[in-house]
């Protein structure tokens, strides 16, 4: 046999909510408080996050572009001849 439960169990007709003392809905109204400055400040970090990001995949693709293109420019290989065969 299960142990009866010490709190009883609290029914509300539907679409009604149940009854809060003051001191209930004071935390609630502070707890809403801290989660939308959590939220906020969360938002403030996802914007730096996203243009550091930015700015860190711009760096990266202009310095792959330069290399690519010192590399198109460059000629030293050009001037080596094939190495003659020697004929059997």
């Amino acid at each position: 046999m299960a142990a009866p439960s010490t709190t009883p169990d609290v029914k509300t007709p539907p679409g009604r909510a149940p009854f809060l003392n003051q001191i209930q809905n004071d935390f609630m109204r502070k707890a809403d408080m801290w989660n939308r400055e959590r939220v906020l400040q969360m938002r403030k970090l996802k914007a730096k996050n996203i243009l550091t990001g930015l700015l860190l995949g711009g760096t990266v693709a202009s310095i792959y572009a330069y290399s690519i293109m010192a590399i198109k420019q460059e000629t030293f290989l050009d001037d080596l001849d094939e190495p003659e065969r020697a004929e059997t």
